[in-house]
């Protein structure tokens, strides 16, 4: 018999993750107004790394995906995201290393892209749809940023 007590999940965090989709959109929405205004430069900053930070914390959200190659690619897709996210934060800002965050941000979302898709594709599971479309998004824009910029450096 464990006499160990068990840990149960932090309230905060169950709230946020039954209220994911709606905070990812909201942040998302303002992370982008503040892109394209382009101005004040602290605001972008903030809406984006607090976009970064949830996608990063989203991968530790308990799955409702029950799949184990699905479970793996949601947690993938939200680090990868959170990845590509802070390189377009230094890409828009000028510092060094944007390049090869979007490059393995790139990488590695496009392979969760594939593996989120064949498991929606083989199971219907209506769990897969949101990190999917998310995370298909990013590699398109990562994408078109990174792919132009490497055959510029060959």
């Amino acid at each position: 018999m464990n006499t160990q007590p068990t840990k149960s999940p932090n309230p905060f965090f169950i709230q946020l993750a039954k209220h994911k989709f709606k905070i990812e959109a909201v942040l998302t929405a303002l992370a982008l107004a503040a892109w394209f205004v382009g101005k004040p430069q602290e605001l972008i900053q903030l809406l984006m790394f607090t976009l970064a930070g949830f996608y990063f914390l989203s991968a530790y959200f308990i799955s409702t995906v029950k799949e184990l190659l699905g479970i793996v690619a949601t947690k993938v897709a939200g680090i990868a995201g959170a990845v590509c996210i802070i390189g377009l934060v230094f890409m828009k800002l000028g510092l060094e290393g944007w390049p090869q965050m979007l490059l393995i941000g790139f990488a590695s979302t496009a392979l969760a892209v594939l593996i989120l898709l064949v498991n929606w594709i083989k199971s219907q599971n209506t769990d897969y749809l949101v990190p999917l479309i998310r995370s298909t998004v990013l590699a398109i824009i990562t994408g078109y940023i990174i792919v132009p910029h490497l055959q510029n450096q060959v």
